[in-house]
C-alpha cells in the first residue's frame, strides 16, 4: 500500500510543476527533456552485479522504446492542456483512462468483469465529458478537445502497457532498470528533436531556467512510474489497483487546484467529479 501512496502523491505533484511552468514561463519542452535527465538516472542506483544490460535490452524487445516514445509525447501534451484547462481537467481526463487498463485487464490477462465494473466503465466517459464541459461563459474549440482526447487514450494504453511489461517482459527485480531506460530514450529523443528546432529550424533558443525546472519534474515523475510499477508487483489485480491509484490522483488534485490556484468548480465539473469518484469505486468492486 505504501508504493501505492507514493505513486499517487508522485504524479499529483506532477500536475502541480505542469500548473507552474505556464506561470513561469517556462519551455515545456526542455523543462521536459531535462527531467528525463534526472528520471532516467535514478533508477541505475544501485545497479545490481547480476544484471546484463545487453542481454536484457534484447529480452525487452521493442518495449523500451514504445514506453520511452509515449513517455515523452504524453507529457508534452500533458503539460500543454494543464495550462490550458487547468489542474482538475487534465487530472480527472487522464484517470479516468482508468477504463482502458480495466478493459485490458480483462481481455488480455482474464480478469473478470462485472455488471458493476460496466457500469462503472460508461459513468467514466460520461465524467470526462462533464469535467471537461464549458462553463456559460466559456467556449472551447474542437482543437482542445482532440488533444484531451488523444491524453485519455494514450494514457490508457500506457498503464496497459506497463502492465504487459510488468508481467510478461521485465524482471520484478529489474524493473527499475526498465523503467530509467524507457526514461533514457524518452530524453535522447528529446535531446535531438530540440537540437533540430535550435539549430536547423531555429524556432527554439535554450532556456536554463527550463532545465532547472526540469530537474526538478524529474523526481516525483520516476517516482510516479517506479512506485506504480512496484505496487503493480503486488498481488492487486488491475482492475483494483489502477482504479485506486486514479481516484486517489483525482481527490488529490482537485483540493491542491483549490487550495494553491483557486481553480473554479463549476456545477457540471462538481457533478463531473462526483460521477468519477463513483466510476472508479465501481471499476474497482
Amino acid at each position: 500500500m505504501i508504493y501505492l501512496l507514493l505513486s499517487i502523491a508522485c504524479s499529483t505533484i506532477i500536475f502541480i510543476l505542469f500548473k507552474l511552468f505556464g506561470k513561469y514561463d517556462v519551455d515545456n519542452l526542455q523543462a521536459i527533456v531535462a527531467n528525463y535527465a534526472i528520471a532516467g538516472t535514478l533508477g541505475w542506483f544501485p545497479l545490481q552485479d547480476d544484471f546484463q544490460f545487453q542481454d536484457e535490452l534484447i529480452q525487452w524487445n521493442i518495449w523500451p522504446w514504445l514506453i520511452g516514445i509515449m513517455f515523452i509525447t504524453l507529457f508534452q501534451l500533458m503539460a500543454k492542456v494543464t495550462q490550458e484547462h487547468g489542474v482538475n481537467v487534465v487530472s480527472v481526463t487522464v484517470k479516468m483512462s482508468v477504463a482502458i487498463p480495466v478493459l485490458s485487464g480483462i481481455f488480455f490477462f482474464s480478469e473478470q468483469i462485472t455488471a458493476w465494473n460496466i457500469i462503472g466503465i460508461l459513468i467514466a466517459f460520461v465524467a470526462v465529458y462533464a469535467i471537461n464541459k464549458p462553463g456559460k461563459n466559456q467556449k472551447r474549440n474542437s482543437g482542445n478537445w482532440i488533444g484531451l482526447v488523444i491524453l485519455f487514450v494514450g494514457s490508457g494504453l500506457l498503464d496497459s502497457f506497463l502492465k504487459v511489461v510488468q508481467n510478461d517482459v521485465a524482471r520484478p527485480e529489474h524493473l527499475s532498470y526498465f523503467t530509467s531506460t524507457g526514461f533514457g530514450i524518452a530524453g535522447i529523443l528529446g535531446v535531438l528533436f530540440i537540437l533540430i528546432q535550435v539549430y536547423i529550424l531555429k524556432s527554439r533558443s535554450w532556456s536554463p531556467k527550463s532545465w532547472l525546472w526540469g530537474l526538478i519534474l524529474g523526481i516525483p515523475n520516476y517516482g510516479s512510474i517506479y512506485f506504480l510499477m512496484k505496487a503493480i508487483d503486488n498481488p492487486f489485480p488491475s482492475a483494483i489497483l489502477f482504479p485506486i491509484n486514479n481516484v486517489g490522483i483525482v481527490a488529490l488534485s482537485a483540493i491542491i487546484a483549490l487550495l494553491l490556484f483557486k481553480e473554479r468548480i463549476t456545477q457540471w465539473r462538481f457533478a463531473g467529479l462526483l460521477l468519477a469518484g463513483t466510476a472508479i469505486v465501481l471499476m474497482s468492486l
